[in-house]
Protein backbone atom coordinates (compact mmCIF):
# COMPACT_ATOMS: atom_id res chain seq x y z
CA UNK A 1 0.00 0.00 0.00
CA UNK A 2 1.56 3.33 -0.97
CA UNK A 3 2.33 5.88 1.73
CA UNK A 4 -0.20 8.61 2.28
CA UNK A 5 0.64 11.87 0.50
CA UNK A 6 -0.14 15.18 2.14
CA UNK A 7 -2.85 17.23 0.37
CA UNK A 8 -0.43 20.14 -0.15
CA UNK A 9 2.03 17.85 -1.94
CA UNK A 10 -0.77 16.57 -4.17
CA UNK A 11 -1.74 20.15 -5.09
CA UNK A 12 1.87 21.05 -5.94
CA UNK A 13 2.21 17.94 -8.12
CA UNK A 14 -0.99 18.79 -9.97
CA UNK A 15 0.18 22.34 -10.62
CA UNK A 16 3.45 21.03 -12.06
CA UNK A 17 1.65 18.51 -14.24
CA UNK A 18 -1.03 20.83 -15.61
CA UNK A 19 -0.19 23.68 -18.01
CA UNK A 20 -1.04 27.18 -16.82
CA UNK A 21 -4.30 28.71 -17.94
CA UNK A 22 -3.82 30.86 -21.05
CA UNK A 23 -4.15 34.60 -20.79
CA UNK A 24 -7.49 36.05 -21.83
CA UNK A 25 -7.77 38.81 -24.42
CA UNK A 26 -9.13 42.10 -23.18
CA UNK A 27 -12.76 42.12 -24.27
CA UNK A 28 -13.73 45.08 -26.44
CA UNK A 29 -10.22 46.03 -27.51
CA UNK A 30 -10.25 47.62 -30.97
CA UNK A 31 -7.86 47.77 -33.90
CA UNK A 32 -7.67 51.52 -33.42
CA UNK A 33 -6.45 51.06 -29.85
CA UNK A 34 -3.87 48.49 -30.94
CA UNK A 35 -2.64 50.76 -33.71
CA UNK A 36 -2.28 53.70 -31.33
CA UNK A 37 -0.26 51.53 -28.93
CA UNK A 38 1.97 50.48 -31.85
CA UNK A 39 2.48 54.12 -32.87
CA UNK A 40 3.39 55.08 -29.31
CA UNK A 41 5.96 52.30 -29.01
CA UNK A 42 7.47 52.23 -32.50
CA UNK A 43 7.20 55.92 -33.54
CA UNK A 44 6.66 55.01 -37.22
CA UNK A 45 6.90 57.47 -40.08
CA UNK A 46 3.73 59.18 -41.29
CA UNK A 47 3.69 57.08 -44.45
CA UNK A 48 3.90 53.85 -42.43
CA UNK A 49 1.01 54.98 -40.22
CA UNK A 50 -1.11 55.62 -43.30
CA UNK A 51 -0.19 52.19 -44.69
CA UNK A 52 -1.08 50.57 -41.36
CA UNK A 53 -4.49 52.26 -41.30
CA UNK A 54 -5.10 51.16 -44.88
CA UNK A 55 -4.07 47.57 -44.09
CA UNK A 56 -6.40 47.46 -41.08
CA UNK A 57 -9.26 48.85 -43.19
CA UNK A 58 -8.67 46.19 -45.83
CA UNK A 59 -8.54 43.43 -43.23
CA UNK A 60 -11.69 44.54 -41.41
CA UNK A 61 -13.52 44.85 -44.74
CA UNK A 62 -12.98 41.11 -45.19
CA UNK A 63 -13.00 39.85 -41.60
CA UNK A 64 -15.85 41.25 -39.52
CA UNK A 65 -14.83 39.98 -36.08
CA UNK A 66 -13.76 41.58 -32.79
CA UNK A 67 -9.99 41.59 -32.24
CA UNK A 68 -10.28 39.25 -29.25
CA UNK A 69 -11.95 36.61 -31.43
CA UNK A 70 -9.44 36.56 -34.30
CA UNK A 71 -7.68 33.29 -35.15
CA UNK A 72 -4.93 32.34 -37.57
CA UNK A 73 -7.40 31.16 -40.21
CA UNK A 74 -8.72 34.73 -40.49
CA UNK A 75 -5.30 35.93 -41.59
CA UNK A 76 -4.64 33.06 -44.00
CA UNK A 77 -8.01 33.83 -45.62
CA UNK A 78 -7.10 37.50 -45.80
CA UNK A 79 -3.76 36.60 -47.40
CA UNK A 80 -5.55 34.57 -50.09
CA UNK A 81 -7.89 37.47 -50.76
CA UNK A 82 -5.01 39.97 -50.91
CA UNK A 83 -3.08 37.97 -53.48
CA UNK A 84 -6.13 37.98 -55.76
CA UNK A 85 -6.46 41.78 -55.76
CA UNK A 86 -5.32 43.90 -58.72
CA UNK A 87 -1.70 45.02 -58.65
CA UNK A 88 0.21 47.81 -60.32
CA UNK A 89 0.67 47.55 -64.06
CA UNK A 90 -1.90 44.81 -64.47
CA UNK A 91 -1.97 41.35 -62.95
CA UNK A 92 -2.56 40.69 -59.27
CA UNK A 93 -0.95 42.10 -56.14
CA UNK A 94 2.68 41.07 -55.77
CA UNK A 95 3.87 38.79 -52.99
CA UNK A 96 6.04 41.64 -51.66
CA UNK A 97 3.06 44.03 -51.43
CA UNK A 98 0.88 41.42 -49.73
CA UNK A 99 3.69 40.64 -47.30
CA UNK A 100 4.08 44.32 -46.42
CA UNK A 101 0.42 44.59 -45.46
CA UNK A 102 0.46 41.35 -43.48
CA UNK A 103 3.64 42.33 -41.65
CA UNK A 104 2.10 45.61 -40.50
CA UNK A 105 -0.85 43.73 -39.00
CA UNK A 106 1.44 41.13 -37.44
CA UNK A 107 3.65 43.79 -35.87
CA UNK A 108 0.68 45.63 -34.36
CA UNK A 109 -0.67 42.37 -32.93
CA UNK A 110 2.77 41.28 -31.69
CA UNK A 111 3.07 44.46 -29.61
CA UNK A 112 -0.41 43.84 -28.21
CA UNK A 113 0.60 40.28 -27.27
CA UNK A 114 3.85 41.47 -25.70
CA UNK A 115 1.85 43.86 -23.53
CA UNK A 116 -0.69 41.18 -22.54
CA UNK A 117 -3.54 42.95 -24.31
CA UNK A 118 -4.16 39.72 -26.24
CA UNK A 119 -2.91 36.25 -25.23
CA UNK A 120 -1.04 35.58 -28.48
CA UNK A 121 -0.51 36.95 -31.96
CA UNK A 122 -3.15 35.23 -34.15
CA UNK A 123 -1.30 36.30 -37.31
CA UNK A 124 2.02 34.75 -36.27
CA UNK A 125 3.37 32.37 -38.89
CA UNK A 126 1.20 33.72 -41.70
CA UNK A 127 3.37 34.67 -44.65
CA UNK A 128 3.59 34.74 -48.41
CA UNK A 129 6.03 32.54 -50.24
CA UNK A 130 8.49 34.75 -52.06
CA UNK A 131 7.27 37.80 -50.17
CA UNK A 132 10.81 38.90 -49.33
CA UNK A 133 11.90 38.72 -52.93
CA UNK A 134 11.71 41.71 -55.22
CA UNK A 135 11.11 41.88 -58.95
CA UNK A 136 13.55 44.77 -59.07
CA UNK A 137 17.02 43.91 -60.24
CA UNK A 138 20.06 45.96 -59.18
CA UNK A 139 21.87 48.03 -61.78
CA UNK A 140 25.14 46.60 -62.99
CA UNK A 141 28.25 48.80 -63.17
CA UNK A 142 27.82 48.89 -66.95
CA UNK A 143 24.23 50.14 -66.49
CA UNK A 144 25.39 52.89 -64.14
CA UNK A 145 28.19 53.93 -66.50
CA UNK A 146 25.60 54.44 -69.25
CA UNK A 147 23.03 56.19 -67.02
CA UNK A 148 25.52 58.63 -65.53
CA UNK A 149 27.50 59.50 -68.62
CA UNK A 150 27.19 63.33 -68.70
CA UNK A 151 25.43 63.40 -72.06
CA UNK A 152 22.83 60.90 -70.78
CA UNK A 153 21.88 62.85 -67.66
CA UNK A 154 18.54 64.69 -67.84
CA UNK A 155 18.61 68.34 -68.87
CA UNK A 156 16.07 69.33 -66.21
CA UNK A 157 17.99 70.49 -63.13
CA UNK A 158 15.74 68.67 -60.62
CA UNK A 159 15.97 65.34 -62.42
CA UNK A 160 19.73 65.66 -62.91
CA UNK A 161 20.41 66.55 -59.27
CA UNK A 162 18.10 63.85 -57.92
CA UNK A 163 19.99 61.23 -59.90
CA UNK A 164 23.37 62.52 -58.77
CA UNK A 165 22.38 62.78 -55.12
CA UNK A 166 21.00 59.25 -55.26
CA UNK A 167 24.28 58.00 -56.67
CA UNK A 168 26.69 59.89 -54.43
CA UNK A 169 24.75 60.24 -51.16
CA UNK A 170 23.02 56.87 -50.79
CA UNK A 171 19.94 58.58 -49.34
CA UNK A 172 16.34 57.44 -49.67
CA UNK A 173 14.29 59.07 -52.41
CA UNK A 174 11.91 60.89 -50.07
CA UNK A 175 14.82 62.10 -47.93
CA UNK A 176 16.28 63.78 -51.01
CA UNK A 177 13.03 65.16 -52.39
CA UNK A 178 11.93 66.76 -49.11
CA UNK A 179 15.10 68.85 -48.68
CA UNK A 180 14.78 72.57 -48.12
CA UNK A 181 17.40 75.12 -49.13
CA UNK A 182 18.35 75.76 -45.52
CA UNK A 183 19.15 72.07 -45.05
CA UNK A 184 22.25 72.36 -47.22
CA UNK A 185 24.65 73.32 -44.45
CA UNK A 186 28.37 73.65 -43.82
CA UNK A 187 29.69 71.76 -40.79
CA UNK A 188 33.37 72.05 -39.84
CA UNK A 189 34.14 73.28 -43.34
CA UNK A 190 32.31 70.40 -45.06
CA UNK A 191 29.13 70.90 -47.09
CA UNK A 192 26.37 68.48 -46.04
CA UNK A 193 22.64 68.05 -46.31
CA UNK A 194 20.58 67.52 -43.18
CA UNK A 195 18.03 64.69 -43.13
CA UNK A 196 15.37 65.46 -40.56
CA UNK A 197 11.62 65.52 -39.95
CA UNK A 198 11.22 68.94 -38.35
CA UNK A 199 8.81 70.18 -41.02
CA UNK A 200 5.17 69.11 -41.13
CA UNK A 201 5.76 67.80 -44.65
CA UNK A 202 8.94 65.90 -43.78
CA UNK A 203 9.49 62.39 -42.46
CA UNK A 204 12.26 59.90 -41.77
CA UNK A 205 12.08 56.13 -41.57
CA UNK A 206 13.16 56.03 -37.92
CA UNK A 207 15.03 58.09 -35.31
CA UNK A 208 18.39 56.76 -36.53
CA UNK A 209 17.69 58.16 -39.98
CA UNK A 210 18.19 61.75 -38.80
CA UNK A 211 21.71 62.61 -39.91
CA UNK A 212 24.12 64.85 -41.78
CA UNK A 213 25.26 63.53 -45.15
CA UNK A 214 28.45 65.01 -46.67
CA UNK A 215 28.07 66.36 -50.18
CA UNK A 216 30.28 64.76 -52.80
CA UNK A 217 32.41 67.13 -54.87
CA UNK A 218 30.38 66.19 -57.96
CA UNK A 219 27.21 67.51 -56.28
CA UNK A 220 28.91 70.76 -55.35
CA UNK A 221 30.17 71.15 -58.93
CA UNK A 222 26.62 70.47 -60.16
CA UNK A 223 25.44 73.61 -58.37
CA UNK A 224 23.50 72.29 -55.39
CA UNK A 225 24.98 74.84 -52.95
CA UNK A 226 24.05 77.76 -55.20
CA UNK A 227 20.55 76.33 -55.68
CA UNK A 228 20.12 76.02 -51.92
CA UNK A 229 21.10 79.66 -51.42
CA UNK A 230 18.45 80.71 -53.96
CA UNK A 231 15.74 78.60 -52.33
CA UNK A 232 16.35 79.61 -48.72
CA UNK A 233 13.65 78.08 -46.50
CA UNK A 234 11.62 76.88 -49.51
CA UNK A 235 11.76 73.40 -51.03
CA UNK A 236 15.07 72.72 -52.76
CA UNK A 237 13.18 71.07 -55.62
CA UNK A 238 10.13 73.29 -56.04
CA UNK A 239 8.68 71.40 -59.00
CA UNK A 240 7.94 68.31 -56.89
CA UNK A 241 4.51 67.67 -55.38
CA UNK A 242 3.83 66.38 -51.84
CA UNK A 243 1.15 63.74 -51.21
CA UNK A 244 0.04 62.28 -47.89
CA UNK A 245 0.85 58.71 -48.92
CA UNK A 246 4.06 59.24 -50.87
CA UNK A 247 5.53 62.33 -49.26
CA UNK A 248 7.85 64.20 -51.64
CA UNK A 249 8.89 61.16 -53.67
CA UNK A 250 9.05 62.00 -57.35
Amino acid sequence: VPDKVAPAEVAVAQLKAEPPMPAVAQAGVTWDQLRQAWELERKPARKTIIEAKSSIDLFTSQVDKPVDQLVKRDFTSFKTWLLAQPGRGGGTLSAASATKRLNLLKTILAIAADNDVIPANPAAGVGVKGGKDSDRQPFSKADLDILFTPQNLPEAQTDRLLMLIGLYAGARLNEICQLKGTEIVKEDGIWCFSVDDQGDDQSVKNAGSRRLVPLHAVLIEAGIVELAAQRGSRQLFEDLQWTETQGWSK
